[in-house]
């Protein structure tokens, strides 16, 4: 398995997104995240996610399916695309929320280094 090049910082003041990618050949990784002013309850959160996942276009490829997750009590819901273009990578992303922090996380590469890359998001207690 090839190891992703040191990440890449990226800040959108304006948009008050934060934005690391890093790449292998074809294979792309990328998190980024905005944090919100105010902490919604579970039920708020979990609406914003399926709000998030039905917005979750990528061009080129299409959402095959949807499910929802936890990650260390906080709610998650996963999105798995199939490319509409053949020879495209596979692509799997996650969106989060933890506190008041939107978390989505993006994977193209073959779908066992995405599940690699995704299982490294562990809870940190």
């Amino acid at each position: 398995m090839a190891i992703p090049d040191v990440p890449i910082y990226h800040t959108y003041t304006d948009l008050g997104i934060t934005r690391f990618d890093a790449t292998t050949g074809t294979d792309k990784y990328l998190i980024t995240y905005k944090d919100s002013d105010f902490e919604s309850s579970l039920a708020d959160k979990k609406s914003m996610l399926q709000s998030g996942a039905a917005n979750a276009q990528i061009p080129d490829y299409k959402i095959v399916a949807t499910r929802q997750f936890a990650l260390g009590g906080h709610p998650g819901i996963e999105i798995i695309y199939e490319p509409i273009i053949p020879g495209l990578p596979s692509a799997i992303s996650r969106l989060m929320i933890v506190g008041n922090r939107n978390f989505t996380i993006i994977a193209f590469a073959p779908l066992d280094y995405i599940q690699f890359f995704l299982t490294s998001f562990q809870p940190y207690f």
